[in-house]
């Protein structure tokens, strides 16, 4: 257990390239890369103290070697053998503490599951956690650079959820429900979109305290947003059955449920449907051919802008190419992404490295950014507020639904969009 603990955190949660170096061009690589890779701690700490004397600190270029990746490394290698010492000596020799909270709440997540190692996850989920609450409290000073203030706050709140969620349920797999309910509760009860994730741990939690009724609520409304994880259905039946005495009607019930969330579903993208003629536009795809608004004349067009960097973007991808799929052997439907609000110099060389990379079966083009300005064109015309934002248009050229943002799951995103095709296919 131990050697593979070892190679666990020195070479997957905690690699960023060093362990890449083949032969060794240098004395510094060839000592990071014999860091890496021995399990021995004693030989880690040998190393280390061999690189702090050959390549001291305050001398280092470029991150080389990086000093807080190595020192993590060698703390939570010391947590795990019960060294608390050398676990807080080099815990707190780490520099960049807003990469660290984070670090340690994703080696938390991934040890929870470890029967033997769960007390450690407690014990470095509770640093993530007191790590970040001093971030918020002191968010001006450790504001990175490129990103304004309110985006800066906005993460690091979204990291205390994440914390809190980790935390919670590593006191629920240790037993601890009743603290595990009373921390999650309020994250749960504040949050306008429950993730998946979320909604499962608590659902376990409610369900662990003997409270069916809520639990049952919770795992509704996650269906309702289109999560349906097995253990979530599992849990629903469990509650029913709690409930009811008996598991008799569950699948009338459950068969039910679906249809009222799906007429809900509906009834309200019906509210929402509009009529607006669509902007035209005519952008180069990434063979430089121009692909026009005309294109599509006689056709539903789902139009999808996103960008690089936009992180709940390319988390929706697989959930578009699900849709895609669905409607491939369709000629009437056709679907357009249009890459827009870029905003590094060579953004669009990148976002075309990303396109080559993931072999999406998506059709890109790329938006035109308006002269002496950071707007796009395309953008503009369709008031893109914010991104991933779509836009459904029907055969006759006219917008007749938008839909912003991604609410983090596949299903309900192909659910979506296969009803707004129905509604439009029968006016």
């Amino acid at each position: 257990m131990k050697r593979f603990l070892f190679t666990f955190i020195g070479l997957i949660i905690f690699h960023n390239g060093f362990c890449q170096v083949n032969g060794g061009k240098t004395d510094n690589e060839l000592l990071i890369s014999r860091f890496y890779n021995t399990d021995s701690l004693k030989e880690k700490q040998s190393i280390f103290d061999q690189i702090e004397k050959t390549f001291p600190e305050t001398l280092v270029k470029n991150n080389k070697p990086n000093y807080d990746e190595l020192r993590r490394i060698l703390a939570l290698n010391y947590l795990v053998e019960g060294n608390t010492l050398k676990y807080n000596f080099y815990i707190d020799l780490i520099k960049d503490k807003v990469s660290l909270s984070k670090i340690l709440n994703n080696v938390a997540s991934h040890w929870v599951d470890e029967s033997e190692l769960i007390k450690n996850a407690e014990q470095i989920s509770v640093l993530s956690l007191n790590l970040n609450n001093y971030l918020l409290k002191n968010a001006a000073k450790f504001k990175p650079t490129a990103l304004p203030l309110n985006e800066w706050l906005i993460e690091l709140q979204q990291r205390h959820i994440n914390f809190t969620d980790t935390y919670s349920f590593i006191l629920y797999k240790q037993g601890n429900v009743e603290k595990a309910v009373s921390l999650l509760k309020p994250v749960y009860q504040e949050l306008k979109q429950p993730t998946e994730l979320i909604s499962e741990h608590y659902s376990l939690m409610l369900t662990a305290a003997g409270e069916s009724k809520k639990a049952i609520e919770v795992i509704e409304s996650a269906i309702e947003k289109g999560f349906k994880s097995p253990i979530m259905l599992g849990q629903l039946r469990k509650n029913y059955i709690a409930i009811n005495g008996s598991a008799i009607g569950y699948e009338r019930y459950y068969s039910n449920l679906e249809i009222v969330i799906k007429n809900n579903t509906r009834n309200q993208l019906i509210k929402n449907m509009i009529s607006e003629p669509a902007p035209f536009f005519a952008l180069k795809d990434t063979a430089g051919k121009v692909v026009s608004l005309d294109d599509f004349k006689g056709k539903i067009l789902i139009i999808d802008f996103w960008a690089n960097w936009c992180v709940p973007c390319k988390e929706s991808f697989p959930g578009m190419e699900v849709a895609i799929n669905k409607f491939k052997n369709n000629e009437n439907i056709k679907f357009l992404f249009i890459d827009t609000w870029e905003t590094e110099k060579d953004s669009f060389k990148a976002a075309k490295k990303y396109i080559s990379s993931t072999k999406y079966p998506f059709h890109y083009v790329f938006d035109e950014r308006i002269l002496n300005s950071k707007q796009y064109k395309t953008a503009n015309a369709f008031y893109v507020k914010g991104i991933p934002e779509k836009f459904i248009i029907d055969k006759k050229g006219f917008i007749r639904f938008k839909d912003s943002g991604y609410a983090g799951s596949a299903n309900q995103l192909v659910d979506d969009i296969s009803t707004m095709i129905e509604l439009i296919e029968n006016n």
